[in-house]
Order: C-alpha cells, then sequence, then structure tokens
C-alpha cells in the first residue's frame, strides 16, 4: 500500500474523546495525514473521535477530529516496543497546528539525512551520528549498526516519497 504522506516517530502524552469519555494515550507516530495511537480503549474503525497530543517544543496541545483507518489489536512492533491501539486520519485540524505537526515531520527528515551522509563517509563520527539519532529515536539502540538499519530504512522510504 502506497503511503499518502510522510511519517515520523515521536512520543506524544495525548487523550482523546470518544463519546463522552476521555481516555489516555500516546502519539508514537505521526504523520501529515494521521497518526498511530497507542491506548488500551480499542475504538472501531470508522469512529470519529477528539484528539489532543502535546508536541515539541510547543506546550499547548494539537488539537483534532479524527477518524479510525485501522486498528492493531495485536499491536505493532514500534522502537522494539509492542503497542496496541490504532491509526487516525485527521478529519479537521487548525492550520496552525498541521503546520506544527508537518515541521515536525520535516525535522525528522532532515536529521535521517544528516545521519545518512554521515554514514557514508569512510571514517563516519560516531558520537555525532549517536547524537542526532538519539533526539529522533529516543529510547533506541545507540549500536551503530542499529542506527545504521533504521536510517537506511527511513532513507529509503523517504527516497521514495520525492
Amino acid at each position: 500500500m502506497e503511503r499518502k504522506h510522510q511519517r515520523a516517530s515521536c512520543d506524544c502524552p495525548a487523550e482523546f474523546t470518544w463519546g463522552t469519555i476521555n481516555h489516555p494515550a500516546t502519539v508514537v507516530i505521526v504523520g501529515m495525514g494521521g497518526c498511530f495511537v497507542h491506548a488500551e480503549v480499542m475504538v472501531p474503525k470508522g469512529e470519529e473521535l477528539e484528539l489532543r497530543f502535546c508536541m515539541e517544543p510547543s506546550p499547548e496541545p494539537i488539537r483534532c477530529r479524527a477518524q479510525v483507518v485501522w486498528i492493531a489489536a495485536r499491536g505493532i512492533r514500534v522502537r522494539g516496543q509492542t503497542c496496541r491501539g490504532f491509526a487516525v486520519e485527521f478529519l479537521r485540524i487548525y492550520p496552525e497546528d498541521r503546520s506544527r505537526v508537518d515541521e515536525y515531520v520535516k525535522r525528522q527528515t532532515r536529521v535521517f539525512r544528516a545521519i545518512g551522509r554521515e554514514l557514508e563517509k569512510p571514517a563516519p563520527n560516531t558520537e555525532l551520528v549517536k547524537d542526532l539519532f538519539s533526539r529522533v529515536r529516543p529510547g533506541d539502540s545507540l549500536h551503530m549498526n542499529h542506527i545504521r538499519g533504521v536510517s537506511m530504512d527511513e532513507l529509503r522510504y523517504f527516497r521514495l516519497r520525492r
């Protein structure tokens, strides 16, 4: 399946309202068109909900109306952990919030490109690579083989999107 938008790994505290009840959650993957929400409560596909999540550096939450488009009841692997949850597509989101999401995804893309350029050098600066990688993928292993694998996968994905 072809993706419509670039996406980036994140770890944003979130909360969603489905019906009249608020549920805690975490946004673990965000893209320009939606996100993956790690939550204990499974919302059925096709349902609409209100989603709020905080994204660095602003303390103001991003607020949007979203629709569930995919469910991972068994979970997906994100940064070495299994996350149960669901993917949502943004239906209504304020333009300034959408631009914050877009900027976050683009910033991560630039960092992965910087990592890729450094890894292509005959003698890469391992400390620089580890520092850049820890910014975009907190909690992942900082072993160079892991960084190379993840970076090459991400760069391959971003090259296909151009």
